[in-house]
């Protein structure tokens, strides 16, 4: 597996977990939203099931537990997290830089993208000629 290929290749491993959803309650919702995504309800016999609720965001501990008989891969993480510095200030909005055409206001710019992308949306979901 991954390890063998880590040891041949002479690579650190790293602990990871394929986060998708913040806590393990969640992965309900986001089942709906995989569903909603690709046009499927949750009971759809036919609907593929590639995530388990394990893809949650697991804290120290369980990441502890889940990687205690690979120290150095813990180990190797911590290093990567102190490599990587982020300040979040609180209590304010951070927007990229987005060209808005003249005459328009960023909201009203985003509000006509929004819909257009909503119609967009609705017409391959439904056929009008229907």
């Amino acid at each position: 597996g991954a390890l063998d290929i880590a040891e041949v290749m002479e690579c650190p491993v790293v602990a990871t977990n394929d986060v998708r959803f913040l806590e393990k309650e969640d992965f309900e919702a986001h089942e709906a939203r995989v569903c909603i995504n690709e046009g499927r309800v949750l009971d759809d016999p036919r609907r593929e099931h590639r995530y388990s609720e394990e893809q949650y965001l697991r804290s120290a501990d369980e990441m502890l537990e889940l990687f205690e008989d690979l120290p150095e891969a813990l180990e190797n993480t911590v290093e990567i997290a102190k490599r990587c510095t982020l300040e979040v200030r609180l209590g304010e909005t951070f927007l990229p830089n987005f060209p808005i055409p003249e005459g328009f206001t960023t909201e009203a710019y985003f509000t006509q993208q929004a819909k257009a992308g909503l119609e967009a949306r609705l017409l391959e979901l439904f056929d009008p000629s229907a």
